[in-house]
């Protein structure tokens, strides 16, 4: 029966959807898989680092946002911008319609991104914002987004 087969591990080894209840392609650890590793803001550091770049960050899993931005200040040598129009307030967890990884999130007391170096606005221009941040707008839900610095000042 299909459905039942939906409840086994797939050829993998990895519980379903069903079995874990979220996304089973999500990491389930910081070390375990995440897309923007240390190495990778690492080689983007030594890159844009030689023109004074900067980096946005943004992701609409809080937590996700916030482990890219403490990896990219902390071990790769980045720096926080101020943003113009930062978060000063949070969503909690009576929030209507948040996912279940937030809300564990939230109640596990994660780190918020919120405060001067977290963009209460969008960064990008309105034509070039990803499929990912629409969708979240016209969703209403939020967006963390950052952008670093290469120098510190800059």
């Amino acid at each position: 029966d299909e459905d039942e087969d939906e409840d086994e591990d797939d050829e993998t080894g990895k519980e379903s959807v069903v079995q874990r209840g979220y996304n089973v392609q999500l990491p389930t650890d910081a070390k375990a898989g995440f897309m923007v590793s240390e190495n990778l803001l690492s080689q983007i550091h030594k890159v844009i680092s030689k023109s004074n770049g900067m980096l946005l960050l943004q992701s609409n899993c809080e937590d996700v946002a916030v482990h890219m931005r403490n990896t990219a200040i902390e071990k790769c040598g980045f720096h926080s911008h101020d943003a113009s129009y930062p978060v000063v307030t949070s969503l909690d967890a009576s929030t209507a319609n948040m996912p279940k990884r937030a809300l564990d999130y939230i109640n596990m007391g994660g780190e918020r991104a919120m405060g001067s170096g977290w963009s209460a606005r969008p960064l990008l221009p309105h034509g070039g914002r990803t499929e990912t941040e629409v969708a979240c707008m016209l969703d209403e839900k939020p967006v963390h987004r950052c952008l670093l610095m290469t120098e510190r000042g800059y």
